[in-house]
């Protein structure tokens, strides 16, 4: 790496760390605002890795000739500093001129749960409902049974994908409950932390553990318990126990040769906690076309889901999940080629494969555009969800988490309908141009 890349890098890592101040002084002060956890996001996803890169810290990624190559680019690794340095300022320049609103403030009071608070309910029961029916119960005794692929039968695994994704929809269904009522008996909390502990026990993925501190986090946040210096004294016990949880899952129920192997560990820790790789990789690929192909043509991830529902029975040549081509690229594998596993991709990289250069504005935008729908809703399961949302698009690949996507969305038809036609009172500062219902006109009433 030459110097003139280490100083790009280091000023891509100062000016993404410029924007967490902003985001992090906003949240210290109450405000919500799905965005600004965007910018914490991408600052310690994308921007924390230049940082160690400059410091001589780079994997060495010899098991992946795609990401080895894509590491060695210095141009790929300049037009990638110039990308997410520009995600920022483009959030910046569309965001809300919406007022922001506290959480604390009086903005569920007129929104009762109703019905809603029965769905969130329902979502504790499917992953007991799944674990029961599978061949084999007694596996899921075992702490994260279902990351031990060798572990399953063929048609065990069938299962281990529904327990996976209702454990995942059981938290945010906890995170509901939390959200929708002012204070639960010491029954019902007995009976949401059997939930909480089953869903996590039988996943035990390190998605749900980023999950499951962050709603807890933000429940206490929302309601205003959770302000100023007790943020950080959260966020400074909640990232170790993080790590602790993600190092047990590398070392003991994934392994994967990182033992009496320290670079291959540093390696996996990169590729584990980071995501600017993939993002590079899929630079390198539109720069080098001729050595490296990641899609077989442009679009063809958005084929896919666009025929999630078709089995793949009935059209044989379906396409694949983005992640199998990109894995396969990064294997140096045709695209053809079976594998199972892999690393992932995110939100800022697939859409650069599908539409080329054009993509470095449709990932972002999208970010953008979530985070603009779920904070005009004003609530706080639809906020809590469009956080999530945010940092799974930007970690993970849409298949991983597409439940809860049709939740938010489901719940945003929902919410629209049952307001409807009717005013909601709230306090004026805290939305002074919206919902909020003169006192002139209250009084008449």
């Amino acid at each position: 790496m030459n110097d003139l890349l280490i100083s790009l890098n280091l000023i891509t890592f100062l000016w993404l760390g410029f924007w967490v101040i902003v985001a992090v002084r906003k949240l210290l002060m109450g405000y919500a605002e799905s965005i600004t956890f965007a910018y914490i996001i991408l600052f310690m996803m994308f921007g924390v890795p230049l940082l160690l890169d400059s410091l001589g810290l780079r994997p060495n990624y010899g098991y992946s000739p795609g990401y080895n190559a894509a590491s060695q680019d210095e141009l790929a690794g300049s037009i990638y500093c110039a990308y997410i340095s520009a995600i920022p300022l483009l959030w910046w320049l569309l965001r809300s001129r919406e007022p922001s609103f506290r959480p604390g403030d009086n903005l569920m009071a007129a929104d009762p749960p109703g019905t809603e608070l029965i769905l969130y309910y329902a979502l504790l029961i499917p992953p007991v409902i799944v674990v029961l029916l599978s061949p084999s119960p007694h596996k899921y005794l075992d702490y994260s049974a279902i990351a031990n692929v060798i572990y399953w039968e063929e048609d065990e695994l069938y299962f281990n994908a529904f327990v996976a994704v209702s454990s995942m929809l059981s938290i945010l269904g906890i995170a509901g409950i939390l959200l929708s009522t002012s204070r639960l008996s010491w029954l019902k909390r007995l009976f949401v932390m059997v939930f909480l502990f089953f869903a996590t026990w039988v996943n035990a993925k390190r998605l749900i553990v980023v999950t499951v501190f962050s709603m807890l986090g933000f429940v206490q946040w929302w309601k205003g318990t959770l302000r100023g210096h007790n943020v950080i004294v959260w966020v400074v016990v909640a990232i170790p126990v993080i790590i602790l949880a993600s190092n047990y899952y590398i070392t003991e129920i994934k392994p994967a040769g990182t033992a009496g192997n320290p670079d291959y560990a540093y390696d996996v820790f990169r590729t584990d906690y980071f995501r600017d790789i993939p993002v590079k990789m899929t630079i390198f690929a539109e720069l080098h076309p001729e050595s490296m192909q990641i899609l077989d043509y442009r679009g063809q991830s958005l084929v896919f889901y666009a025929t999630l529902p078709v089995p793949r029975s009935i059209w044989p040549e379906k396409p694949q999940a983005y992640s199998h081509y990109f894995n396969c690229a990064m294997l140096g594998l045709p695209s053809t080629a079976h594998i199972v596993g892999g690393t992932v991709s995110t939100i800022l990289d697939e859409p650069i494969a599908n539409f080329g250069w054009l993509g470095m504005l449709v990932g972002p935008l999208l970010v953008l555009m979530i985070c603009r729908i779920g904070d005009k809703q004003r609530h706080g399961v639809i906020f809590f969800l469009t956080i999530m949302l945010v940092y799974y698009f930007m970690t993970v690949h849409l298949g991983s988490f597409y439940p809860s996507l049709l939740l938010w969305i489901a719940l945003i038809f929902a919410i629209k309908r049952r307001r409807k036609g009717r005013i909601t009172f709230c306090s004026k500062e805290s939305l002074p141009r919206t919902a909020c219902l003169d006192q002139r006109h209250a009084s008449r009433a």
